[in-house]
């Protein structure tokens, strides 16, 4: 489905082949964005192709992340050799900006790709109305019976349905986990009343769309959201807590004019 989906956005070239993409004749190669450098994501390691190994040409980096990387760990010295050789360099968290600047490398923080484009054209095609029921939308694995039990006491109280896409949660009224076009996840993303999330991008998607979010603490994702987290004083749920519903609504994060304004602003420089 991936390689359908790919098809539809009409790129004029496409490698999986790594060498042969850096022997292509370009002015300039841009990596990024997401976790590339995160060199303790077990299906990746530590590739030096994504460091800028083995390329010749002009490198920049755009809106990269560490990830779980440590700031001391042993590996970042050997990466340092490949990375004085970009060009420009900008990451999408303040912790890969603490990790580039403890080895000496100049950087700059940016905003995450996402926010940048609206896909203004490309919702207007698809449907979604979710036969006209108000939902509340799940993205990520919420496992914490106290939050699960308030999730469901908050939907009661407005009576909305709770939709989880992505992600299985066998809580939940309906769950969308097939394979489907991102441009229709990106719809439901928007038409839903409510979110709850532990996503990286389950956050971002809700600030792009301006929804009134909930974040629940995700300790593989804090080092990615710390930087969202304090730059928009987002409020995070905290697992194994005794939340009652009151003080539960009170962990709803929503955009104020303030930050609206400084997201336009960092758009433009991003």
């Amino acid at each position: 489905s991936y390689f359908i989906y790919r098809k539809k956005l009409n790129l004029k070239k496409f490698t999986i082949i790594k060498k042969k993409a850096i022997k292509e004749k370009y002015a300039h190669i841009i990596y990024g964005s997401d976790e590339i450098w995160n060199f303790n994501n077990n299906l990746v390691g530590l590739d030096s192709f994504y460091f800028g190994d083995s390329c010749n040409q002009k490198k920049i980096a755009f809106s990269v992340s560490f990830g779980t990387v440590k700031e001391n760990q042993k590996q970042l010295p050997k990466i340092k050799k490949y990375l004085k050789k970009f060009s420009k360099i900008s990451v999408r968290d303040t912790h890969s900006s603490k990790i580039l600047n403890n080895i000496d490398i100049q950087n700059q923080l940016t905003l995450d790709p996402v926010f940048l484009y609206d896909f203004k054209d490309e919702l207007s095609k698809i449907n979604f109305k979710n036969q006209n029921k108000k939902y509340i939308l799940i993205y990520g694995l919420i496992s914490d019976k106290k939050i699960i039990e308030n999730i469901k006491l908050y939907k009661k109280d407005k009576n909305y349905e709770i939709i989880s896409i992505g992600y299985y949660n066998r809580w939940v009224d309906k769950n969308i986990v097939y394979s489907i076009d991102p441009f229709l996840f990106l719809k439901i993303f928007k038409n839903s009343e409510k979110v709850f999330t532990s996503m990286f991008h389950g956050v971002i998607l809700s600030l792009k769309f301006n929804k009134k979010f909930f974040i629940i603490k995700d300790n593989y994702r804090v080092n990615k959201l710390s930087y969202l987290t304090k730059k928009f004083k987002l409020k995070f749920l905290y697992n194994n807590q005794d939340y009652n519903l009151i003080r539960f609504k009170k962990q709803i994060n929503i955009m104020n004019l303030v930050n609206k304004k400084n997201l336009l602003k960092d758009i433009n420089s991003s």
